[in-house]
């Protein structure tokens, strides 16, 4: 029996029993399969059903939980008015019920919905105060994640220094954990941020090393990072001229991630040494903490 089939059963007994709450929640796990399974259109009816139930029980976590299912579903339908307005709302509710470590995932991902549509002003603001609630509630995959997205509103706004100390702090913990997908992501960040200035050979093995441990995933990399990391590859391409850089992204691609995550660590923290008093540094030793 599949995850699918779970929910399916438990959605059964819940309307034989006339159990709206369960009916709710089950409609709510089956959406999100669905979701995951890549089958978005499938997902939106059930959401609303749930969403109808959920309100209408005054379930406020449950609704907020339901809007960001709808507000995922929207982003990847191409819809980032939509996902916003729906995250926005959850987060309205999430406050109200005072649930703080909510509040902080909703803001990382309406904030990330802004990034991707070019609002980097909210964007900022919003992953900031996700941040700092991630490192107030000690949560780790949340530090992995905001720091990173944080590095990509900072690279976009053209703050590449303070971009790669986000960067390099979202490598070190995610490295550190074991979340192999976001090092991949990591590595890109730090690719294109420069990685303290070291040539634009290591930025090209940086990206080799990110595309090879997302593909052993079987990950398809984000549409915005997948846009900026192909702009990178071209302004490096160019820069060192084509044969060069392929030279260096294969080296990048057949090195294996923990190497090139290792040298990446290491020289990091070479470059924080290296910083004057009073210049922006990232300590990832000292942090202790969706796409959509």
């Amino acid at each position: 029996m599949i995850a699918g089939d779970y929910c399916e059963e438990a959605l059964a007994i819940a309307r034989a029993v006339g159990d709206e709450n369960l009916a709710a929640e089950a409609l709510y796990e089956r959406a999100w399969v669905l979701l995951r399974q890549g089958q978005p259109r499938a997902a939106p009816p059930l959401i609303e059903e749930s969403l109808g139930l959920a309100r209408r029980l005054g379930e406020p976590h449950l609704t907020g939980r339901l809007l960001i299912a709808r507000s995922y579903a929207a982003y990847i339908a191409g819809s980032p008015a939509d996902a916003a307005r729906d995250a926005a709302e959850a987060l309205r509710l999430f406050r109200q019920a005072g649930d703080r470590l909510q509040a902080g995932l909703t803001l990382g991902n309406l904030g990330f919905i802004e990034l991707s549509a070019g609002d980097l002003d909210a964007a900022r603001r919003h992953l900031a105060e996700a941040l700092d609630i991630a490192r107030a509630l000690d949560n780790r995959d949340g530090l992995a994640y905001g720091t990173f997205n944080l590095g990509l509103a900072e690279y976009l706004t053209g703050s590449a220094d303070a971009a790669g100390a986000l960067f390099a702090e979202s490598l070190a913990l995610a490295w550190r954990i074991g979340m192999k997908r976001q090092t991949g992501y990591s590595l890109i960040g730090l690719a294109m941020a420069g990685h303290g200035g070291a040539g634009p050979g290591w930025s090209a093995r940086l990206h080799g090393a990110a595309d090879q441990a997302l593909a052993d995933l079987g990950e398809t990399i984000e549409p915005l990072e997948g846009r900026l990391a192909g702009r990178d590859r071209q302004r490096l391409r160019a820069a060192m001229g084509a044969e060069a850089f392929e030279a260096e992204y294969a080296a990048g691609r057949t090195a294996g991630l923990a190497v090139v995550a290792d040298e990446a660590l290491q020289g990091s923290r070479a470059g924080r040494a290296a910083q004057p008093a009073g210049a922006l540094v990232s300590e990832p030793d000292a942090a202790r903490s969706p796409e959509p």
